[in-house]
């Protein structure tokens, strides 16, 4: 899963979800030449931590 509409969607069927690989992408995409991380880093792996857990949130208040 790589979106909140993803994760939001497989939670409100399931008892969670992976989110790692995307994390990951994230990740990796903010590493400067040498892979080590940038400022852009952190603020980017936690904005999209926030994003996901926000859409898997808000499935799990509309679950039956």
């Amino acid at each position: 899963m790589r979106t909140p509409e993803q994760a939001a969607q497989a939670s409100s069927i399931a008892d969670g979800a992976v989110v790692a690989s995307a994390l990951l992408a994230t990740l990796a995409q903010t590493l400067d030449e040498q892979g080590r991380a940038t400022a852009q880093t952190l603020p980017r792996v936690l904005e999209q931590i926030r994003g996901l857990a926000q859409a898997v949130r808000a499935a799990g208040q509309k679950a039956p």
